[in-house]
């Protein structure tokens, strides 16, 4: 869900941004309930929506024609320049390639959400469609020692994630000895010699490793304080932990307090 805040903020770009007319905009989402916030926002600031569109959520399911279908919508308003996206790379990436497609390069503003602004795959190949973007992120810090961890990793030390192979393959694009076959190995010719390391050269990090490693942390520090409540010290599951009641351990995760690994706190 995208908070309050966040939706401000982008009312507040929207005013700023002079190239394009800030009472009149376009709005593209894939959750209804981000959608939903920012009407309520755009209408009390007196911003109408000309076209809205909700984008097929599920990567690769929409077909090109669905794409061109909006960016032909969106020419039939020249007017409304500026348009948000609450998208995830993959659909948005499709939509550029609309745009490109269309002939429109040029012809939009976009607003961008974390979801996808930043992220390679939109940008890569669809520079000029995507240039003068402006988007919102979160802050997010590096997280204290896991580019060292992960970097170290092999397959034959890292044997209790069973993707970690196909991981691999697809990293260094060669098939490893005695792997299972696999739609997405099929077409590796080349065999992995296994003495391919991961390094600083080859490997990008995800920028919000950070929102991660905090939801993980939150939900330890929630079974522990559920745990330590309902268990009376006893060790293991206790039955009262069998099953465990999603109700119940929400209850726990929204009282969770502890420091992240960059020592800031992290309470309700």
């Amino acid at each position: 869900m995208v908070c309050a805040s966040h939706n401000q903020l982008l009312i507040e770009v929207i005013h700023c941004d002079t190239f394009i007319d800030n009472s009149l905009i376009n709005v593209f989402y894939e959750e209804t309930k981000a959608f939903e916030e920012l009407e309520v926002l755009l209408a009390k600031y007196d911003i109408c929506i000309a076209i809205k569109e909700k984008l097929v959520k599920d990567s690769g399911v929409a077909e090109d024609t669905a794409y061109d279908y909006i960016v032909q919508k969106l020419l039939t308003k020249p007017r409304a320049r500026g348009a948000i996206i609450f998208g995830s790379d993959q659909e948005v990436a499709g939509l550029m390639r609309a745009v490109r497609r269309c002939n429109a390069t040029g012809s939009f503003s976009w607003i961008g959400s974390d979801g996808w602004s930043a992220r390679s795959l939109v940008w890569q190949g669809s520079e000029a469609e995507v240039e003068g973007t402006l988007s919102v992120q979160p802050q997010a810090n590096p997280v204290q020692g896991f580019d060292l961890y992960f970097l170290n990793l092999t397959v034959e030390n890292n044997k209790r994630n069973p993707w970690f192979v196909e991981f691999w393959e697809d990293h260094f694009h060669c098939r490893y000895p005695n792997s299972s076959r696999t739609p997405h190995n099929q077409k590796y010719t080349r065999a992995c010699t296994t003495k391919e390391r991961l390094t600083r050269d080859n490997t990008a990090f995800e920028n919000q490793l950070q929102f991660v490693s905090d939801a993980v942390m939150a939900f330890a520090h929630a079974f522990k304080d559920m745990h330590r409540a309902v268990c009376k010290g006893r060790p293991g599951l206790c039955d009262a932990m069998k099953p465990t009641k999603g109700p119940e351990l929400l209850k726990y995760l929204r009282t969770v307090n502890f420091k992240d690994t960059n020592n800031n706190d992290m309470a309700k």
